[in-house]
């Protein structure tokens, strides 16, 4: 299964730059912590996120060109800017929805 095995280069590359081993979460559609947990993941897992999606778009299959589109919105410094400014904004309304909860 191709998908594992980008995961497993996606964890490797992370202990290769010794970063913690996250994984990265698919938000869900109506969940503030799911959004939250997205956006760090991301954040934390920048670099090795970005080495996994250059080795996907060099290796040239069909998954290629969303990885490399992908790959250019996180290259973007606003795509950075947006992640840094939801952080705070997206804690907090997970703190308050798990409080109504």
């Amino acid at each position: 299964n191709r998908s594992s095995i980008r995961l497993a280069r996606f964890n490797d590359i992370q202990m290769l730059l010794k970063h913690p081993q996250l994984k990265l979460i698919q938000p869900g559609d109506t969940r503030w912590l799911s959004y939250f947990r997205s956006v760090i993941a991301v954040i934390r897992c920048y670099e090795p996120l970005m080495i996994t999606l250059e080795h996907i778009v060099h290796e040239s299959d069909e998954e290629s060109p969303s990885a490399s589109g992908l790959l250019s919105i996180l290259k973007d410094q606003s795509t950075t800017f947006i992640l840094h400014s939801l952080e705070p904004i997206l804690e907090a309304l997970s703190i308050l929805s798990k409080s109504i909860q």
